[in-house]
């Protein structure tokens, strides 16, 4: 009896058209924004250049009030950037601060010591979600419990990437507190 094969269509992914420009005359009404926050709003900007201008280009003043420009957004951008890394909030059971470590990850000279204890440690996580250095910033006191909760962040923790403005990968920072319990015969 002979077998009967049939080939499968080749998979095609089609990307969506590009979205469409947007002239700035047009845009600028996209966004609605009552009358009186308007002129609040042009008032504020008028005022700003009108201080502006009115100071001696040389003078610490004005660079101050350059670089306020230059910062526009940056505060709003910071925290577009915390909420991207509110997925830094979930490292592996491993690392778990509230059920503490578990026994296959305890230091057995910490075990024969009977060491336990808090210890809290700051990750650079790179733009891959990967730990890439981690600095113990509390001990626990153990030397064995902090080389071991960086050896195991290293190794085992995996993060969602932060991401700037534009969405690309980007390092970042978490606080990793860590509980180590003795574990129970």
């Amino acid at each position: 009896m002979a077998t009967q094969t049939t080939e499968e269509p080749a998979l095609v992914l089609t990307p969506p058209d590009p979205v469409p420009s947007v002239a700035p005359a047009k845009a600028a009404g996209l966004v609605p924004v009552d009358d009186t926050k308007r002129t609040e709003l042009q008032r504020r900007v008028d005022d700003f250049i009108d201080q502006l201008v009115a100071q001696d280009a040389n003078s610490p003043e004005f660079g101050k009030r350059v670089d306020a420009i230059s910062n526009l957004g940056a505060r709003e951008i910071r925290e577009a950037a915390g909420q991207s890394n509110r997925f830094l909030d979930r490292p592996v059971k491993a690392m778990d601060q509230e059920s503490g470590v578990g026994a296959d990850n305890y230091p057995p000279s910490a075990i024969r010591a009977e060491e336990q204890g808090r210890v809290v440690a700051k990750l650079t996580v790179g733009t891959d979600g990967r730990v890439t250095d981690c600095t113990v910033t509390t001990s626990s006191n153990s030397s064995a419990l902090d080389q071991a909760t960086c050896r195991i962040a290293k190794s085992r923790v995996r993060f969602t990437p932060a991401i700037d403005a534009t969405g690309n990968p980007v390092t970042s920072s978490y606080t990793l507190p860590v509980r180590w319990v003795l574990p129970q015969n």
